[in-house]
């Protein structure tokens, strides 16, 4: 069971990954706006980050900064609607170490098969 935190301002998105990550398995909390998360979470308690782009106080990428100048090594998975942005989304997503990059909509094994590729770190170690 890995622990997930899921950040989206769309709550039907929000929703549709929660309910497939615990049918999964999975520990997952998520949150529809980053003010509320940041005020309540410890972010170093995630095995993985998955986090929406788009949210209308900050974007997900200066969000992803923000986490890495708290310290906070937790693998992020950025998501993102903007297809047609993937090369520009890509090339600024790389440049935060420990991210991915996937485009709406993405599977569950999608998001699974990345969770493979990034080593596993216990929350409990």
């Amino acid at each position: 069971m890995k622990k997930i935190l899921i950040l989206d301002h769309e709550r039907e998105v929000l929703e549709i990954l929660e309910f497939g990550f615990k049918l999964m398995g999975h520990d997952v909390t998520s949150y529809a706006d980053l003010d509320t998360a940041m005020s309540c979470e410890d972010f170093n308690f995630y095995d993985y980050i998955i986090l929406e782009t788009d949210f209308p106080q900050m974007t997900g990428l200066e969000f992803g900064h923000f986490l890495r100048n708290k310290k906070i090594q937790t693998p992020l998975i950025f998501y993102s609607r903007f297809g047609s942005l993937k090369n520009l989304y890509q090339d600024k997503v790389h440049q935060i170490e420990g991210s991915f990059y996937l485009t709406k909509p993405s599977s569950l094994d999608l998001f699974q098969s990345i969770f493979e590729q990034i080593p596993f770190k216990s929350c409990n170690q």
